[in-house]
């Protein structure tokens, strides 16, 4: 699986359309319109996804939780 790749419409309008809150704290892995691994450990994620054997590099994500959110905002 290569490492970088440029950002898949599909995936990025997921992720740009749904909150996530289920996987506050870690990495998530997004192919076409699913979550194929989260952990809170990014190399867990990467593992993970490498091992399904995906046509496709995956798109990588953090969700912060709630804390972190609330934190920036009020810099």
């Amino acid at each position: 699986m290569p490492i970088l790749q440029v950002i898949s419409t599909i995936e990025s309008q997921f992720l740009e359309s749904n909150d996530f809150v289920e996987y506050e704290g870690e990495w998530i892995a997004i192919l076409d319109k699913k979550v194929v691994a989260h952990d809170i450990s990014f190399k867990d994620v990467f593992e993970k996804a490498n091992s399904l054997s995906l046509t496709r590099t995956p798109l990588f994500h953090r969700i912060p939780k709630k804390d972190e959110i609330d934190k920036f905002i009020h810099l």
